[in-house]
């Protein structure tokens, strides 16, 4: 779920003030780190390219 959020940042309009996320991608790596309860878990790397944020008009 969180990686379907962060492939829409791209998308949103830039803020003044704010830093611009202009991309976002699978890193490849897929981790299985399983919970302290023995539940499964797999975490996936994210590589976000990011921009300082834009000045004021």
């Amino acid at each position: 779920m969180c990686a379907l959020a962060a492939k829409e940042l791209p998308e949103q309009p830039a803020e003044p003030g704010r830093p611009v996320v202009a991309d976002v991608k699978p890193s490849g790596m897929l981790i299985e780190s399983p919970l302290a309860t023995g539940q499964p878990r797999w975490i996936l790397g994210l590589l976000v390219t990011i921009h300082p944020p834009q000045e004021s008009p």
